[in-house]
């Protein structure tokens, strides 16, 4: 920059940032490129005040100068030095104890400066230290650095995967109102417990702002929801609540449902992985009409069985608003699909289905004919089901019916080259032209197609590129785990001269021959 006119410097700087230069390279793997692009760019010259993230990777890196090792001064020196920036700060792999001794001696140096000079300098907004090993011990030096004025602004906090426990959450969740800007936090998988949720509990409604809340995959039982949850009650403007992984149970699962109507912003809901059982499923479904704005739930992996199923499905009617439903992984079986099929044909704003791994035969997806009633469905997930050759041909009635399907996930359905043939034909055919023809027997908006672990052969390989050559819209297929040689593997790779939007092809664990090739195709210009 140095090097060119100011002038027009300033013009092109202004323009990358406007289109969000650093957020594309947001991965942290490349986000050493907005970290170096931060440190020579002169607040003069742009203005910009949200720009900067700081990375930590294992083994290393390059911040702030060229190799070597990050080390706690420096760290705290080129924090110290970003006057009026707010910091995106993210710290993953090893050698934590580096940034949190860097963060402590920022805070103190920053008591020593007048108020004006404090508000002078850095405030983190975007904080991520997941998966960093944080145990109880260092919960409560992290503490000391929330409460401090570094963190008025803090609005994103994860800080999933570590190993805070009860007592680091304990001394976690008192400084939590100490960050008034505070919208999101992520405390999964740190095994708070009980304890730690009911130390969560008396301080969530202090946090006036907060929208998001996960804390999956914690140990909290049902005594721990019975504190929890009064402070759910009064947290007005939780719009996002993650529960999955922990151990509800069906009193636990009353315990939520009983506070539902209370929380009046929220909108998605994942109870995943909880066991709450028939009786579980059926309290939550009494109460989901009571949530005005709902959109989204998730009761995957809850064994909710056909009667869990059958609760559900009177109660769907009443949520018009939902457009996401998983209910993956319960045991349902076409008993519970026939129960379930007039409900789903209520949720006529529905985008988002997912039914994997629930034992469904032909006899079942036959019923999801219901499914013409939701004119918005993008995604349909049966993976894992017992669908066979006759349930091919069964869903292809179901999928003409919805013209905006853009991912169908079929994986681990025992397909064979006979039910590709089927859905070859009632489904896929394309008809030639500058846009594919919607009518009968057709689905032209499929952009990603999963076909994986279904003994499809070269025939079936053979078919179904025949069939979809010429689609203008499919971005990914999914043949992994077949039985395809490098005879079909050249037949569906020639697709890509006539599928412009196609990216890639699946055949991991296929039966190719030639196994010094990618077993992902993708397109040459890649």
């Amino acid at each position: 920059v140095s090097e060119k006119r100011e002038e027009m410097a300033t013009d092109m700087l202004h323009e990358v940032f406007s289109v969000g230069l650093l957020g594309r390279v947001w991965p942290y793997e490349r986000a050493v490129t907005g970290l170096l692009v931060c440190k020579w760019l002169k607040e003069e010259l742009l203005g910009v005040l949200d720009t900067v993230m700081v990375v930590k990777k294992p083994g290393g890196g390059k911040f702030p100068e060229e190799g070597g090792k990050f080390q706690a001064e420096d760290v705290q020196s080129f924090l110290f030095r970003l006057r009026r920036h707010n910091v995106m700060l993210k710290w993953r792999g090893g050698e934590f104890e580096t940034l949190l001794r860097a963060l402590s001696d920022l805070v103190v140096q920053l008591s020593l400066c007048t108020k004006e000079e404090r508000q002078e300098h850095v405030g983190i907004t975007w904080l991520d230290l997941s998966s960093n090993g944080i145990s109880g011990e260092r919960a409560w030096r992290l503490a000391s650095v929330l409460q401090s004025p570094i963190c008025y602004r803090l609005w994103h906090m994860d800080l999933h995967d570590n190993k805070i426990g009860g007592g680091g959450a304990g001394r976690l969740a008192p400084v939590l109102p100490d960050c008034p800007a505070l919208l999101y936090v992520n405390l999964s998988w740190n095994d708070i417990g009980d304890e730690g949720a009911g130390r969560l509990a008396g301080e969530l409604p202090k946090c006036g702002q907060l929208q998001r809340l996960e804390l999956s995959g914690n140990g909290i039982g049902y005594e721990g929801m019975g504190w929890l949850c009064p402070g759910l009650a009064q947290s007005k403007l939780i719009s996002h609540l993650d529960l999955s992984g922990n151990e509800l149970r069906a009193q636990g699962a009353r315990k939520v449902a009983n506070v539902l109507g209370a929380m009046e912003s929220l909108q998605h809901l994942d109870l995943g992985a909880n066991e709450i059982g028939a009786l579980g499923a059926a309290v939550v479904a009494e109460n989901l009409s009571k949530c005005s704005q709902l959109r989204s739930i998730d009761l995957r992996e809850n064994k909710i069985g056909i009667q869990g199923a059958a609760r559900l499905s009177v109660e769907l009617g009443n949520c018009p608003t939902i457009t996401h439903i998983s209910l993956a992984w319960n045991s349902i079986g076409d008993g519970g699909i026939c129960s379930l099929a007039e409900g789903f044909g209520e949720c006529l704003n529905l985008k988002s289905l997912d039914l994997r791994g629930n034992k469904i035969r032909p006899g079942g997806v036959a019923t999801l004919t219901c499914l013409a009633n939701c004119r918005d469905l993008e995604i349909l997930d049966l993976r894992a089901n017992e669908l066979r050759d006759a349930g091919a041909g069964r869903l292809t009635e179901v999928l003409i019916l919805c013209p905006k399907l853009t991912r169908l996930e079929l994986s681990g359905n025992g397909l064979g080259d006979g039910g590709i043939e089927r859905l070859a034909t009632g489904v896929f055919q394309v008809t030639p032209g500058p846009e594919p023809h919607l009518g009968p027997g057709q689905c032209p908006r499929v952009q990603h197609l999963g076909l994986g672990s279904n003994g499809i052969s070269d025939e079936g390989a053979r078919r179904l590129a025949a069939a979809l050559l010429g689609s203008r819209r499919l971005q990914s297929l999914d043949l992994s785990e077949n039985d395809i040689t490098d005879a079909g593997a050249g037949v569906l790779g020639a697709m890509f001269s006539e599928c412009p939007a196609l990216e890639r092809i699946d055949l991991t664990s296929n039966r190719r021959n030639n196994t010094g090739t990618d077993p992902v195709l993708v397109r040459a210009s890649q």
